[in-house]
């Protein structure tokens, strides 16, 4: 027998802008997302995605670095991306649900032959790098 998923959802009278509020000011201002590969200064970033067993696209996403290295391995590559950018992600890699905190079996995770980028890269949109670029 599976266990039911909870959802959030407005409370009760809530509008659905109040709800949207709220729960966004849960939501940390920065989080870590796992990348495809480690990338030099000025070379575009690929966002690690998931497909669901229903097909949908997630982005998995996590509050901190060591919740990142808890789900995904001390050699997951990542970036630090600015919660407030996370539109400007969907509409450059698009997806269609975000799951926070995911853990990534072991057979699926990077391996120390893959060398993770050993300081964070930060995602900023309008950079003069250009959307999507690591920066310093």
């Amino acid at each position: 027998m599976s266990t039911p998923q909870t959802f959030a959802r407005p409370r009760d009278g809530e509008s659905f802008e109040e709800f949207q509020a709220r729960y966004r000011a849960s939501i940390p201002p920065v989080l870590y997302l796992p990348v495809a590969r480690a990338t030099g200064e000025g070379e575009p970033l690929e966002i690690e995605m998931r497909t669901t067993t229903d097909g949908r696209l997630a982005l998995l996403a996590y509050s901190a670095f060591d919740r990142l290295l808890d789900c995904c391995g001390p050699h997951q590559p990542y970036a630090l991306v600015p919660t407030a950018n996370l539109d400007q992600l969907k509409a450059e890699q698009p997806y269609d649900v975000v799951y926070f905190g995911m853990v990534i079996p072991d057979e699926l995770r990077h391996t120390e032959t893959e060398p993770a980028d050993p300081a964070p890269t930060v995602r900023e949109v309008g950079d003069p790098a250009g959307p999507g670029r690591r920066t310093s």
